[in-house]
């Protein structure tokens, strides 16, 4: 295997971000920004089900801050993400490449020595900055001011010489800040049932049941240590509610931050900063008025959770599911409303502070997420696992720009997280560097031409004997994985929830059907093969479907 830099070097990264002026200096002749440019406000969540706005038509989301941008701008309906968690995605959205060209691993972990493969490694090195074109470097480098603030997961954002380097809320300030403000004594005496940074956090006795029976399992289940360790101290299962108000958490701190640095930047040309927030993620933690804003009988128990694969009865997100009760289980999906709500409402005072420095009509205001969240469906909760579901899958995208972006547009057609990163440049008047692997979007905005992609692509973790892979077209889902031939094909006009598996079921593994899913095999190949993907080798020309049942 070549070493990290020698591969990117053959793909012509390292030589093209150096053309480009990646490395400090603007490229010869490169327009730099000025009073007439526009800026870029980049607002993120981790783990934003699609469905988790009013403007999804969710009548249950209290999201009226990110629903005014659909107003104002447009709302994309067929957004995914290249890996359905954190760190890959991430760096498909800076880079505007698939993850294994730019080496991103699993969570926040990066292998110097064999780039591009997605496994579960320890690695001190994350996504340098000088290694790969990405929106925020480019745009530094020609006259931008940049600010990141909140959750990056790509290692350390001094790699980039457009950021500070910042540690985990932005600064090493904010649990001092909290004791000014939330002074750890005044719960002296109250311990709640669990801790939430350093402070009391209070859940339900069917949550604190459903700790008890994790712990119990994570003893004996085959999982890594790092993990084990996580459940067994009850960081993953954590569900409740904080006495610490909004404005207090890190969220809140994240906001601050991002308020003062529009300040400082607005008078001096144009900037990109970034929001980015970890809600509503794990820990499912909200604070009032956010936490009791969904009544419980409200919660929408999905009705597929004894829908799954059989062989994931054992995985994490499933037995978490299978550990909950009724009332365990709506109080999980009240919380993580709960933080949709409250997320919205810091995002309504970013847009608030934009208007008052009267900076709202030449600014690019972009929302995504990351990855979803299963929210209890086909009986998993949190990222589920080794699944592709559309609920993981599947990621709000809103943008709006006064005057360029038509207001109230509902973007049909199929886009990826790769295409955010040229899209930005593209109405930011740059030019899109020649390894990118995604298309701006702005003719499929302002309805120049184009229909979006016929195909989205995704990816998990990766070995010698697994690989997993997925490709959606707007009616066909085909899900390939090495490990254990258990492929699924979903037709998605006749069933949007993807209950059945047309190569598993004994009632729908028809001969059309296997046909079907052969053909998508192709295109997943051909499409692993053009993109550079390491794994493409692995997986067979031909799969020898399981038989049905």
């Amino acid at each position: 295997m070549l070493n990290r830099r020698e591969f990117l070097r053959q793909l012509g990264l390292t030589a093209g971000a150096a053309a480009l002026g990646l490395h400090g200096t603007p490229a010869r002749g490169a327009a730099v920004a000025g009073k007439k440019g526009i800026n870029v406000l980049f607002l993120m969540t981790d783990q934003h089900h699609f469905r988790l706005l009013g403007a999804a038509g969710n009548p249950l989301a209290h999201t009226p801050n990110l629903d005014r941008l659909a107003r104002e701008g447009a709302f994309f309906e067929d957004h995914f993400v290249p890996v359905p968690y954190c760190s890959p995605t991430r760096a498909s959205l800076i880079s505007g490449q698939w993850p294994h060209r730019v080496a991103a691993s699993r969570w926040n972990q990066f292998d110097p020595n064999r780039p591009g493969i997605l496994e579960n490694i320890e690695s001190p090195h994350g996504v340098m900055g000088t290694e790969f074109p990405s929106t925020e470097m480019t745009l530094h480098d020609h006259g931008w001011q940049t600010a990141h603030r909140g959750k990056w997961h790509l290692g350390d954002t001094g790699d980039f010489a457009c950021y500070e380097s910042l540690g985990r809320y932005s600064d090493k300030g904010y649990l001092e800040w909290l004791e000014q403000h939330v002074p750890a004594a005044q719960f002296a005496g109250d311990p709640g049932q669990a801790e939430y940074h350093d402070r009391p956090l209070y859940m339900i006795p069917d949550i604190v049941e459903t700790n008890r029976k994790m712990k119990e399992w994570a003893v004996t289940a085959k999982i890594s240590e790092r993990l084990r360790r996580a459940v067994a101290g009850g960081a993953g299962q954590i569900i409740g509610r904080t006495p610490i108000p909004l404005e207090y958490l890190p969220e809140g701190y994240i906001t601050k931050q991002v308020l003062e640095k529009m300040e400082e930047f607005a008078p001096k040309g144009n900037w990109m900063i970034t929001c980015s927030f970890s809600p509503p993620h794990p820990a499912y933690v909200a604070p009032e008025p956010y936490y009791g804003m969904l009544a419980r009988d409200k919660a929408p128990i999905a009705g597929d959770a004894a829908v799954f694969p059989a062989w994931m009865e054992d995985n994490m997100g499933r037995v978490w599911a299978k550990s909950m009760t009724p009332a365990a289980m709506r109080e999980y999906i009240a919380v993580y409303y709960g933080q949709v709500a409250a997320m919205d409402a810091l995002f309504g005072k970013i847009l608030d502070k934009l208007d008052e420095l009267g900076q709202a009509a030449n600014t690019l205001v972009l929302f995504t997420s990351d990855h979803g969240d299963m929210v209890g469906r086909h009986g998993f909760v949190g990222k589920g696992g080794p699944i592709f579901y559309d609920n993981l899958m599947h990621v709000p995208l809103l943008m709006r720009l006064p005057g360029v972006i038509p207001a109230g547009k509902r973007v049909g057609g199929l886009s990826s997280a790769i295409d955010i990163m040229p899209t930005l440049l593209d109405y930011c008047s740059q030019a899109i560097p020649p390894a990118v692997q995604g298309r701006s979007l702005r003719p499929l905005i302002e309805g120049q031409s184009g229909k979006g992609r016929e195909y989205v692509f995704g990816m998990s973790a990766s070995s010698e004997t697994n690989v997993m892979r997925m490709v959606r077209s707007r009616r066909w889902k085909y899900v390939c994985r090495t490990v254990n031939g258990r492929h699924d094909l979903y037709d998605l006009d006749a069933d949007p929830n993807e209950n059945v598996n047309l190569i598993e079921d004994p009632a729908a593994a028809k001969p059309e059907n296997l046909e079907r899913a052969r053909e998508r095999h192709a295109v997943l190949r051909r499409w692993m093969a053009e993109s550079g993907d390491p794994w493409a080798s692995f997986v067979p020309e031909t799969l020898m479907f399981r038989k049905a049942g």
